[in-house]
């Protein structure tokens, strides 16, 4: 019964709900100075506007995927914290992982021109998981209308100022 309410979760009093295409997100939890943070949201999806599930296999049995059903939805709703309203109208997103996620580090990104946005990325399995020389990543080209291109055949290589910030991404794409 529990897998034909997926992605329906509760937890405590808090909860998520997908109704159609609108996420419903319901919150009542303690914030980290122990004041209650109550409200709900509403997460509008649009069709198309996606990154469909990746799974990735590995080694010894080392398996993790990732799906994004929301690149970009209308967000609406408010949060109460401390006696005071925040209200939380604007874009949001969603995305979910899952699998094997220890010793996981990932390396993604988004350059948007106009209507047109590429998504790039990777995920660094665990050492024992994977051959470091063969860590292959996504490229997608995504218009108004949803996904046009993309490309799994990929290199992304950075290269890092002393802070460990990216100071260069170089991503070589075929496909």
């Amino acid at each position: 019964e529990e897998v034909l309410r997926a992605p329906d979760l509760d937890i405590g009093n808090s909860s998520v709900r997908l109704e159609g295409l609108t996420y419903r997100i319901r919150l009542d939890l303690p914030d980290s100075r122990g004041r209650r943070v109550r409200g709900e949201l509403r997460l509008q999806a649009s069709p198309g506007r996606l990154v469909p599930p990746l799974q990735m296999s590995g080694s010894r049995g080392w398996i993790t995927g990732y799906v994004v059903p929301v690149m970009s939805g209308d967000l609406t709703g408010s949060l109460e914290v401390g006696g005071t309203t925040v209200p939380m109208n604007g874009t949001g997103y969603h995305d979910h992982n899952w699998g094997f996620w220890e010793g996981v580090t990932w390396q993604w990104g988004q350059v948007q021109h106009g209507d047109l946005s590429v998504l790039y990325g990777r995920v660094i399995p665990p050492a024992r998981a994977a051959d470091p020389e063969r860590l292959p990543g996504f490229v997608g080209v995504l218009g108004p209308d949803g996904p046009i291109a993309y490309a799994t055949n990929v290199r992304i290589s950075e290269t890092d100022d002393e802070a460990g910030r990216p100071v260069s991404i170089a991503i070589r794409a075929q496909g």
